[in-house]
C-alpha cells in the first residue's frame, strides 16, 4: 500500500491496511494524502512490518458545516492502529477530529515502537488515545501540538494525552498540549510507564473539575517528568500541575 499526493475527498473510512495471515509482511506507507475523511483517515488493522505516514493533510474541504464539525470532533479518527510494528508518522497535520492517533488491541498483538514527530492536532479531542485492554504498546512522541476544542467541546472529557492500556510506555519529548477538557496527560489502566520532558502546558481542566494538567488518575502507574514544565495559559479554575492518587507515583522536580 503506497498513495502518494492523492486526495481523500469525503469518505467515511479514507485508507485501510490489513495483513490477512499472521507472516504478512505488508507495509503501509503513504505520503501528501489531503482531504476529509469523516470517520476513520488511516486504519492500519494488522501489520507486522514497518511502515511510513508522511505529509497527511486533513482538513474540511469537503463541507465546514456545524453538523459535520461536530460528528467529526465527537466520531472522527486521524488515524487507528492496531498491530503495527515499527511505524513511522511524521509531519501530519489534522483539524477537528475526536482522535489524532487512538490505539486498539488486535488479536494479532499490539502497536510496537510508533515514532512520532512534527505532527499537529487542531481544535480535536485525544492527540494519542491509547484504549482500555491494549497491553504493552510502546511509542516515542517528539516535537508535536495538540490543541483541543476551546470553543464548543463534542469530544466527551478527553485529555490531550491518554493512556487507558496496561504495560505501556510512553516517551514525550518537546509536546505542546494544551485546551483539554480535563488533563493534559492522563495514565489509567496499570503498569503504565510515562516519561516527559520539554513540555509546554496550557488551558487544562476545560470543564472545570480540578483536574490536574498531569494526572495518574489509577494505582500502579509511574509518570517521570525530567524539568519542569512550560505553563503557556492558566488551566481554568482551580487546577494544579500534577494529580496522583494513592499506589501511583509522578516523579517530577
Amino acid at each position: 500500500v503506497n498513495p502518494s499526493t492523492c486526495m481523500a475527498g469525503a469518505m467515511c473510512d479514507g485508507l485501510r491496511h490489513r495483513g490477512a495471515r499472521r507472516s504478512s509482511s505488508l507495509s503501509p506507507l503513504g505520503r501528501g494524502v489531503r482531504g476529509q475523511p469523516l470517520s476513520v483517515g488511516i486504519n492500519v488493522a494488522c501489520s507486522m512490518d514497518t511502515g511510513r505516514l508522511r505529509d497527511f493533510h486533513f482538513w474540511p474541504f469537503w463541507s465546514n458545516d456545524a453538523g459535520v464539525r461536530d460528528y467529526m470532533r465527537g466520531y472522527g479518527k486521524t488515524v487507528c492502529i492496531g498491530r503495527w510494528d515499527n511505524p513511522n508518522i511524521d509531519g501530519c497535520f489534522a483539524i477537528g477530529y475526536a482522535y489524532f492517533v487512538h490505539v486498539i488491541q488486535s488479536a494479532l498483538g499490539t502497536l510496537s515502537k510508533l515514532a512520532m514527530s512534527n505532527c499537529d492536532a487542531d481544535e480535536g479531542g485525544f492527540m494519542l488515545l491509547i484504549a482500555t485492554g491494549v497491553n504493552h504498546a510502546t511509542v516515542q512522541m517528539s516535537n508535536c501540538r495538540t490543541l483541543g476544542q476551546n470553543q464548543g467541546n463534542v469530544t466527551p472529557n478527553f485529555s490531550n494525552v491518554q493512556v487507558n492500556g496496561n504495560g505501556c510506555h510512553v516517551v514525550m519529548t518537546n509536546m505542546e498540549m494544551r485546551y483539554p477538557q480535563i488533563n493534559c496527560v492522563r495514565v489509567q489502566g496499570s503498569g503504565n510507564v510515562v516519561d516527559i520532558a520539554q513540555a509546554t502546558l496550557g488551558a487544562w481542566n476545560q470543564v472545570n473539575g480540578g483536574y490536574a494538567a498531569i494526572q495518574a488518575a489509577t494505582a500502579g502507574n509511574v509518570i517521570n517528568v525530567k524539568d519542569s514544565p512550560t505553563i503557556s495559559e492558566s488551566p481554568v479554575g482551580s487546577a494544579p500541575t500534577y494529580g496522583a492518587v494513592a499506589g501511583s507515583a509522578i516523579n517530577h522536580p
